[in-house]
């Protein structure tokens, strides 16, 4: 064996054609070269297998002789622009088989130069990644179900809370209808009490409508595009809606000012996603503060350059230093069994990172406090300031 490497080099100085097709036959993917006119002058083994063809009805055939024109003028573009750029290219394709099933290839085409620089054809070789393409789409698949899961756990989370919220006011309503038929009866009912009482049950059912509204909103499909826009008023309008009163009647206060100016603000991402985002810090932060004697949640809002920045702050005395690597991780909870699906900060840290954001945790905080960075739709020309 010690002449192995000898005997090779013999065979490829005695038949040096020969030895080197044999190679480009026994390569896992398909190669082929070209003229400059696009017509194929070579394809290994894998080549022609792959379209159930042989060798030789192959040669002397152009792109567009062999596959449908919609492929053929694919490979022809990605060929030209070697022969023009004189440089080599990766690039995605796909083509279909004898069978007609689509295949989906990563392909490195080069230019074929001659001894005075000058391009007389293209090469390339194709690597099969089918598999990994459709690995991909069922990873992203798996994906959405899990962004819906966690959802639909945030919302059932809430829904004691969302029951108080409606149940509050059908118990305005109904006590405004009481007062309307006592006073109606004993001829007490004159035209400022009857205004006063529609009043009342005016304002209260807007509340109901806002609280369904939120709803509606946070549990719709996302219809996330490059350029959604949403004003970060309406994202927290529809949060508060669905949690203000299980913090309130826990006695947890939150600190949010939506009448300030930087509320305006209109950034990029969709309502649905960023609004699960912050449902999920809202009930983290509740199930972390609930049993503390002292029950906050802050919102602040600042812009940075390009960004609005939220910070989400709460009471608790921040995350251990041994789990903060972890609590981004996909399933990790440091929550007691059967409270959280250990998905909800994963998801919401994808999210933002999709939408051009990110979502960390602030570790110079004295309390438990995250920091969301989301790209601004308008660029205004105010200075940062806290809020």
């Amino acid at each position: 064996m010690e002449n192995a490497p000898e005997n090779i080099l013999n065979s490829f100085e005695l038949g040096g054609e020969k030895f080197f097709k044999e190679v480009l036959d026994q390569m896992p993917g398909i190669t082929y070269i070209k003229d400059k006119a696009g017509v194929f002058l070579y394809v290994n083994r894998n080549f022609s297998n792959l379209f159930n063809l042989k060798k030789e009805s192959i040669l002397g055939k152009s792109n567009h002789d062999l596959f449908e024109k919609e492929f053929a003028d694919i490979f022809r573009q990605s060929d030209l622009e070697v022969l023009e750029k004189k440089q080599a290219i990766v690039i995605e394709e796909k083509a279909k088989d004898f069978n007609g099933v689509v295949h989906y290839y990563q392909s490195h085409k080069f230019p074929l130069m001659d001894e005075e620089n000058q391009v007389y054809g293209t090469g390339g070789y194709s690597f099969d990644i089918t598999d990994i393409k459709n690995q991909k789409l069922e990873i992203e698949l798996y994906k959405s179900q899990l962004i819906g899961s966690s959802k639909l756990a945030s919302l059932g989370e809430m829904a004691g809370g969302i029951a108080h919220e409606i149940n509050g006011p059908l118990a305005v309503i109904s006590l405004s209808m009481e007062s309307l038929k006592k006073a109606q009866r004993k001829n007490q009912l004159d035209d400022e009490m009857l205004l006063d009482i529609i009043a009342d049950i005016e304002s209260t059912m807007e509340r109901v409508h806002k609280i369904v509204t939120g709803l509606r909103t946070v549990s719709r499909e996302s219809s996330y595009t490059k350029n959604s826009a949403t004003i970060l008023r309406d994202i927290f309008t529809d949060v508060l809606g669905l949690c203000s009163e299980k913090f309130n009647s826990f006695g947890v206060k939150i600190d949010i000012d939506l009448d300030a100016p930087l509320f305006d603000l209109k950034i990029l991402g969709d309502r649905v996603q960023l609004s699960q985002v912050f449902i999920n810090l809202f009930g983290n932060a509740f199930d972390a503060i609930e049993n503390l004697e002292e029950k906050w949640v802050k919102v602040e809002i600042a812009e940075e350059n390009e960004f609005a920045c939220i910070k989400v702050t709460d009471s608790g005395k921040g995350i251990p230093q041994n789990i903060r690597e972890k609590i981004f991780n996909p399933f990790f909870t440091s929550k007691e069994i059967g409270k959280g699906t250990g998905l909800g900060l994963s998801i919401s840290k994808n999210i933002m990172s999709q939408g051009g954001g990110s979502l960390n945790l602030d570790t110079q905080s004295a309390n438990t406090s995250f920091v969301l960075k989301v790209p601004k739709a308008v660029l205004p020309e105010s200075s940062p300031t806290l809020h």
